[in-house]
């Protein structure tokens, strides 16, 4: 059984609003781009947005929505977009961070293995495997499924390493920008953590009402940004899939300042 993957119920607000957004967006993107498939990859795109937002910074519902507005760059750059990537890091800090409320299943195992793994053939970039590597090491350190996570632990140190140095498939990527720009983008991803402060968790439940790991829910927001960088210094990453990791990464930290300003002045 797979675990991972959480409901949109329309009864929510929130959901048809982000739902209707997309389409909206995907219509524009269609008659900018003048592609079908690119107007529906940037669709896809801002509701990925929305989900990744969501589990990064779980405790402001509305910051999801900051992001996805922040990622309307891509209807005036617009090259390509990997959703698959998306998906597959939203599913990984579901693992780390049990949101679900679901206990893992070797099925859950199984799947974001196979997506790190055709991600880093496909691609030719092994990089893809050291996420689900620090993901299953997390999961063992939190005695979450501790066999489980120790085999595919292994197993994925075993596939890295067969990719790396039997393929070739690990390689320095070329920078997007200017060195000063690209020191600054850096530093971001680098310094991100210091500003997700424990008390973002507090009161935050899973999908079965019961309050989160708070622990697992801490790495969960740090690992982010970490695996935004292993993307950005190797050739895992396209100039539109980081357009959508720092517009989160800016949601994240700008809107709980905009809500208590919001708050102080009702």
């Amino acid at each position: 059984m797979f675990t991972l993957v959480r409901k949109v119920d329309l009864n929510y607000t929130t959901n048809r609003i982000i739902l209707m957004f997309s389409i909206i967006v995907g219509i524009i993107g269609y008659f900018m781009t003048g592609s079908l498939s690119s107007g529906i990859s940037l669709a896809g795109s801002i509701f990925l947005t929305w989900a990744l937002t969501r589990e990064v910074d779980p405790k402001h519902e509305y910051s999801a929505f900051l992001s996805a507005a922040l990622s309307l760059v891509n209807l005036f750059y617009f090259e390509s977009l990997n959703l698959l990537a998306l998906f597959w890091i939203i599913l990984l800090l579901r693992m780390i961070s049990g949101v679900c409320g679901k206990s893992l299943t070797l099925v859950d195992f199984i799947v974001v293995f196979g997506f790190s793994v055709y991600l880093s053939v496909r691609s030719e970039n092994s990089i893809y495997l050291i996420p689900f590597l620090i993901a299953s090491v997390s999961l063992l350190f939190y005695k979450e499924k501790p066999r489980t996570s120790l085999v595919f632990s292994l197993l994925a140190a075993a596939v890295f390493l067969m990719e790396s140095f039997y393929f070739n498939f690990l390689s320095i990527s070329e920078p997007f920008v200017s060195p000063r720009i690209e020191l600054l983008l850096m530093s971001v991803l680098i310094l991100f953590p210091a500003f997700t402060p424990s008390s973002r968790i507090a009161g935050v439940l899973d999908d079965r009402g019961t309050p989160v790991h708070v622990k697992r829910m801490n790495f969960t927001q740090r690992i982010f940004p970490f695996i935004v960088l292993l993307l950005y210094l190797f050739p895992g990453i396209s100039l539109n899939n980081l357009i959508i990791y720092y517009s989160v990464l800016a949601a994240v930290a700008v809107y709980p300042l905009i809500g208590r300003k919001t708050v102080q002045n009702q």
